[in-house]
């Protein structure tokens, strides 16, 4: 153990989970998930990347997309051409490689009985130009120098959607509002953090027509929302910390919301919406507000695979001879 482990804030036993009353539990010592199928306790063995033995990539190839036919060649092939180290492909400086392409990774070799599971840290670091490639670079090194213990946005919250003439009827569930955020409040900040709700529409499924906002940098950073709700408490207006020269809008302590009628749309057209949830951040700790992610995935042949909080919504006139419900007073 490398002594970060914290008997207040992680000593939750081998589920890691506080109050269950599991083993370890509540005994003022680091309870450690090493040989069991469970994580241990947090910033202990398998939960402290620092504590873990690392053998880092030995083995990388990069070959055009789709080449690759697994089905095509023995398991011996695998083993020897793409896991056994040494084989490592890179990009010759000055060199760009445009085109689809695929990348193996591998990590060689180690002991592994039947059974076992260990863990892999992988990152895929990407932006908008070279700086920007870099800057991801370090907060990706900074968020695993850390454990993966960070700032979270609130939970991702529940869209649902109704189409009508001229208007489309959107709702969602409360359940972001009860997100607890760990790593602020072992900071001395509010657990509970959450500050509000953003909604997007746009006519793209990936959301790029309003991706929009840039960063001082001029690097896309936000989207441009249509409508925001927030918390009617301390927190409103541009957050203290910025964001490589640009500040998240907190709101205008307007009160929450739990629906919406847009009626800026026209029938026939599809439009695709998403709500997103943000909580207020750490501004003594210069920790910027975090918003939740648009879960919304589109493949190379412009389908999209919608999360929980996006939705695909047409507009459209009522069929005709349509009659609206009626209630009859029967007392």
């Amino acid at each position: 153990n490398d002594g970060d482990w914290d008997p207040v804030t992680d000593d939750v036993g081998l589920d890691g989970v506080a109050d269950t009353g599991d083993r370890g539990e509540g005994d003022g010592i680091p309870t450690s998930g090493s040989g069991t199928p469970f994580p241990g306790e947090p910033n202990v063995d398998k939960t402290d990347v620092s504590e873990s033995d690392q053998l880092g990539i030995t083995n990388v190839q990069r070959f055009p997309a789709g080449s690759l036919n697994f089905s095509a060649q023995p398991d011996r092939y695998f083993w020897l051409e793409y896991m056994v180290p040494g084989e490592f492909w890179r990009l010759a400086p000055g060199q760009l490689e445009e085109g689809e392409n695929d990348l193996t990774a591998a990590s060689s070799f180690f002991p592994m009985d039947a059974g076992n599971t260990e863990r892999f840290s992988y990152a895929v670091i990407l932006g908008e130009d070279p700086e920007d490639v870099l800057s991801n670079r370090e907060k990706a090194q900074e968020t695993y120098n850390a454990d993966y213990q960070f700032a979270k946005a609130p939970a991702v919250p529940i869209l649902r959607g109704v189409p009508g003439d001229k208007q489309v009827t959107l709702y969602w569930d409360s359940e972001a509002e009860m997100s607890y955020d760990n790593f602020l409040f072992k900071l001395g900040f509010p657990g509970f953090d959450f500050e509000g709700y953003r909604l997007y529409r746009s006519q793209d499924p990936a959301f790029q027509d309003i991706f929009t906002i840039t960063d001082g940098q001029g690097v896309r950073t936000f989207l441009k929302p249509i409508a925001q709700w927030d918390v009617r408490d301390g927190w409103s207006g541009y957050s203290d910390v910025d964001i490589n020269g640009i500040k998240f809008y907190l709101g205008a302590n307007t009160g929450l919301k739990h629906s919406y009628v847009d009626t800026d749309v026209e029938n026939g057209i599809t439009y695709y919406y998403a709500l997103t949830s943000y909580d207020f951040g750490a501004p003594p700790f210069n920790i910027a507000p975090s918003e939740s992610p648009i879960l919304v995935v589109v493949n190379e042949l412009g389908e999209a695979r919608l999360g929980k909080n996006v939705v695909k919504v047409t507009p459209d006139a009522p069929v005709a001879g349509y009659q609206p419900a009626e209630v009859t007073d029967l007392t």
